[in-house]
């Protein structure tokens, strides 16, 4: 059995419906082994955008098939 691993994704929206990344501002950090670890990411990076009401960044647990 593989271990699980999480990504924090997201980026820039173009508006506050969240539904389309604005170009150029996709980011993909990890892979992390433990959602500890992928979490405190997401919070350096969300941290790093506060000051942007249309950005946003999740913790997705891979898929492992």
């Amino acid at each position: 059995m593989a271990a699980q691993r999480y990504w924090v994704i997201g980026g820039d929206f173009s508006c506050m419906d969240f539904k389309t990344l604005r170009s150029g501002t996709q980011t993909i950090l990890g892979p992390f082994e433990s959602r500890e670890d992928a979490k405190s990411e997401w919070k350096r990076v969300s941290f790093e955008h506060k000051s942007s009401a249309t950005a946003r960044f999740s913790i997705v647990l891979e898929n492992a098939a």
